[in-house]
């Protein structure tokens, strides 16, 4: 085994895992004031797909090839994200509940709450979204990009004893045709969150994820190209790509594509090669650590402060940025204590219950 298959923490990773959770929440806390913050923000999805292969093969690729099967990886996978999930998904259960949100008929809120509690995509009987709602979790919003996340975790497990180098590179020739193909059709990727986005979301994952898979194995096998640059660069050019204007360019097709093919495979190689500076190592800690409880409760919480809005009579550009900005803060501040104090016990007990402590 090599000494970088040995490393156990890649803290630049998590800071930039972190900048982009927060650039996604500004986007979408944003359009509540009808304000532009970071309108590009959607792309940062695609560095979470591209880290989360990183790191899933370098958390599993020696437990699978020992034996680990794919019930129980799954299982793990699916752990590691409900309680989140679901405690974003309850905010928006309130709302319907105390009548914040009157958007749903009574048999289209249950369909939904069954979906939602299992984690699944809400359906379109005959082929139209029910309440007119057509996003796949319209009780959480933004966890359409968890469910193509484990879409990726069962197919890496289920084919990874052919996933050579010449089996992850023909697979991201394919995914990058099908990018180039789906976006063009769909003329932006900002729609991975909605049934008509359906196949740019797959586009996405199936080049995102693998890339990170890809990646982690050049580290792995000391073969991957040492580009050094000072961490700051990197999340400043993640801010830079996030901070671009979107929504009807006649080129946001080609862009988009232009930096998930090629921003985003050099930022990865960066990040992954980024040196260690021990002073920043508390701050990027606390980064990795709130990402995952921002985006998985941010979309609700937006919702529930635009429903309140609207209840005193404040809609669209009518509410103030600067609360928002201040909610927005305070949010980020009680994800560590979300992650500590809800999220690890909550894993723990499912780990407990499905039997996979040991």
């Amino acid at each position: 085994m090599s000494t970088r298959s040995r490393v156990t923490r890649f803290r630049s990773l998590d800071a930039m895992r972190g900048v982009a959770a927060i650039g996604v929440a500004l986007m979408h806390w944003a359009k509540v004031a009808g304000t532009s913050w970071l309108p590009s923000g959607y792309l940062a999805v695609d560095m979470f797909f591209a880290l989360s292969g990183f790191v899933i093969a370098h958390a599993y690729d020696q437990r699978i090839a020992a034996g680990l099967g794919a019930r129980r990886f799954m299982a793990m996978r699916f752990i590691r994200l409900y309680p989140l999930y679901l405690l974003g998904t309850l905010v928006s259960v309130a709302m319907v509940a105390t009548g914040l949100d009157t958007s749903w008929s009574a048999a289209g809120f249950r369909l939904a709450l069954v979906f939602a509690l299992l984690m699944l995509p809400m359906p379109m009987p005959g082929g139209e979204p029910v309440d007119d709602h057509g996003t796949l979790y319209p009780l959480n919003d933004p966890a359409w990009s968890l469910l193509f996340e484990l879409i990726a975790n069962l197919g890496f497990v289920l084919i990874h004893r052919w996933l050579s180098t010449r089996v992850l590179l023909l697979i991201l020739g394919v995914a990058a045709v099908a990018l180039l193909v789906s976006t063009q059709q769909q003329q932006s990727m900002e729609r991975g969150w909605a049934w008509d986005g359906f196949g740019v979301a797959s586009a996405r994952v199936a080049f995102s994820f693998p890339l990170g898979v890809l990646v982690y194995r050049r580290f792995r096998d000391g073969v991957l190209l040492r580009w050094r640059v000072p961490v700051w660069v990197i999340l400043a050019v993640i801010i830079a790509v996030m901070a671009m204007p979107a929504e009807g360019l006649p080129y946001e097709a080609a862009r988009d594509v232009a930096v998930v093919l090629l921003v985003l495979p050099v930022l990865l190689v960066l990040g992954v090669n980024a040196a260690e500076v021990p002073a920043t190592a508390p701050l990027f800690d606390w980064l990795g650590e709130i990402s995952y409880p921002l985006y998985a409760v941010h979309g609700p919480l937006m919702a529930l402060v635009a429903a309140l809005a609207a209840k005193h009579g404040l809609d669209g550009e009518a509410v103030p940025s600067a609360p928002l900005l201040v909610l927005l803060v305070l949010l980020i501040a009680l994800c560590r204590p979300l992650s500590r104090w809800f999220d690890s016990p909550a894993r723990r007990w499912l780990t407990v219950r499905l039997g996979l402590g040991r």
